[in-house]
């Protein structure tokens, strides 16, 4: 085998990196007349109601979110040579096939947690997707695979159209949020299931091998967790080895700081009983300011190297006396 060139190792999608593919799906849903299918029972007031609208921008996000997760993937499948990755002049039809698997599966994602909100909450997704529709579908060519998904929803929607269950019979453009928001989770679990199939295997581990961020979601493999916004502190950029001096008090903050990153989630309470309440006294300069910044980088740290939920946050006399003073303690927290 040829020397293979360096391995990409990682998939990052940003917003602004699919604007032409929303173009192209924009094109799509007029060319499949999506807009008057909604119409027949997205009845607003002068035309579509905001849930109508809503809809139809994030089927188009979706779709060309497939379209992009599959252009990103087929990239990476044709540079990597290792862990299970072929390079070849062109992808196998398994290696295609399962591109187009995981792309979906993106895809799913986006669109079943961007129209969650629109929904009545606690939706009945209904009895799971047969694999043979779905594996006929993935397997079509990368290049239509986007109009096959749309197809198969509309087909999703005409069924629950007629459906004799009027909960999930589809009639207002609420139902019908419910309905698309069933269909993109059915269609995540079955090409999930799909992809498990022990012939892909090989293909499975490489795409958990490669570091995969699309739109604020960390993929591994067929699983995903929303990547943690950095919020800001306000910490200033000192740690515990700037501090000197005041030993009695940065022991108490220290010992302060690991009992609250004590606290039981599970029960909704802490097991230690403490006061977390600390008090600095001390003339101006002698380090109070500086050991409380120390502490509080010390406290998130301690906390991420346990992959304990925290946050820091610091407060200023001038907002205390404006926003924080005559607020309850449940407020605060």
């Amino acid at each position: 085998m040829r020397d293979l060139p360096g391995p990409v190792k990682s998939i990052q999608i940003r917003e602004q990196d699919f604007a032409q593919e929303r173009e192209a799906a924009l094109l799509l849903l007029k060319e499949m007349d999506l807009a008057a299918k909604f119409a027949a029972v997205d009845h607003g007031r002068y035309g579509f109601t905001h849930t109508g609208l809503d809809l139809l921008q994030r089927i188009e996000h979706a779709l060309a979110l497939v379209v992009e997760t599959n252009k990103h993937l087929n990239q990476i499948m044709t540079a990597r040579g290792e862990q299970g990755f072929q390079r070849l002049r062109d992808l196998s039809s398994e290696e295609m096939y399962f591109a187009n698997l995981f792309s979906i599966y993106v895809a799913c994602v986006d669109a079943s947690e961007g129209i969650a909100p629109l929904t009545e909450g606690n939706v009945r997704t209904g009895t799971g997707f047969a694999g043979s529709p779905v594996e006929t579908m993935a397997r079509c060519e990368s290049k239509d695979l986007a109009k096959r998904v749309l197809q198969d929803m509309l087909g999703f929607i005409d069924f629950n159209r007629q459906n004799a269950a009027p909960p999930l019979r589809v009639s207002s453009a609420q139902t019908l949020a419910n309905c698309i928001y069933a269909y993109f989770r059915l269609l995540a679990e079955a090409v999930k299931d799909l992809a498990l199939d022990a012939g892909l295997g090989h293909l499975r581990r490489a795409l958990e091998d490669t570091s995969v961020r699309i739109l604020g979601r960390a993929y591994t493999g067929f699983d995903w967790r929303e990547e943690e916004a950095k919020t800001p502190t306000g910490l200033l950029p000192i740690t515990m080895d700037d501090i000197v001096g005041n030993g009695d008090y940065l022991q108490a903050c220290l010992r302060t700081a690991r009992n609250v990153a004590g606290f039981d989630f599970e029960r909704g309470k802490n097991p230690k009983t403490f006061n977390p309440i600390l008090f600095a006294l001390g003339r101006p300069g002698c380090g109070k300011t500086a050991t409380a910044h120390a502490v509080g980088t010390y406290f998130l740290s301690f906390c991420a190297e346990r992959k304990i939920p925290a946050r820091f946050k610091v407060i200023q006399r001038t907002d205390w006396a404006s926003s924080y003073q005559n607020a309850s303690a449940n407020t605060l927290v």
